[in-house]
């Protein structure tokens, strides 16, 4: 499990992110999530995520 902390654009494409199974962020961001997916894995796909609807998303570019 990891947590995800991020900022998005205005079509939901995440600009700004952190994230780790252990992490406190040092400043405040606009989503968080748990995610099951392994970080390294996400850390790969963050081109691909989207939030639509306040819900991480993954999609196919």
């Amino acid at each position: 499990m990891c947590l995800l902390f991020c900022n998005v654009d205005e079509q939901g494409k995440i600009i700004e992110a952190i994230l780790g199974e252990r992490i406190i962020p040092e400043k405040q961001y606009d989503y968080f999530f748990y995610l099951i997916e392994d970080p390294e894995k996400v850390s790969q796909n963050i081109p691909n995520y989207r939030i639509i609807n306040n819900q991480l998303s993954l999609v196919e570019s």
